[in-house]
């Protein structure tokens, strides 16, 4: 991930639990832009492999106060407090089937805090609407 196109940005070590209860270190690299407040950019990187999707940004918000039984998140992506709160469970279902990934919840409550500090909850249309906005202007001046 090019950190530098991002606002804020963090690496989280976290564990990806496969079907035989063992686990294998993933890396998650988070980028977030305040040009486009309601996505990260998420990048998980496990030995020379890399996935990247784009979640929202209220997912995630949601899913540290969620726990298993009522996860943030409906298909692809649900994201819930473990019982052990000190960690966050991630589940990605893609076309090779599902990733179950455990990371600790406080570097992620510091990624989100410093989202917010960029765009506060509730003011993402604004920043949305005024980036549109230009947009639209520049391209009836070309």
């Amino acid at each position: 991930m090019n950190q530098d196109t991002y606002d804020v940005t963090t690496v989280i070590h976290a564990h990806l639990i496969l079907s035989d209860s063992t686990t294998t270190d993933v890396a998650i690299e988070l980028g977030y832009r305040a040009s486009d407040p309601f996505a990260i950019h998420a990048e998980f990187v496990c030995g020379d492999s890399t996935t990247t999707w784009l979640l929202a940004r209220d997912l995630f918000d949601q899913g540290l106060v969620s726990d298993q039984d009522s996860a943030a998140g409906d298909g692809d992506v649900h994201i819930w407090r473990d019982e052990d709160l000190d960690y966050l469970l991630l589940s990605l279902t893609g076309a090779l089937g599902t990733a179950l990934l455990a990371a600790p919840a406080e570097p992620l409550e510091r990624f989100m805090d410093e989202t917010h500090v960029r765009v506060p909850v509730g003011m993402e249309s604004d920043r949305f609407d005024s980036a549109l906005d230009a947009f639209v202007a520049s391209i009836l001046t070309t």
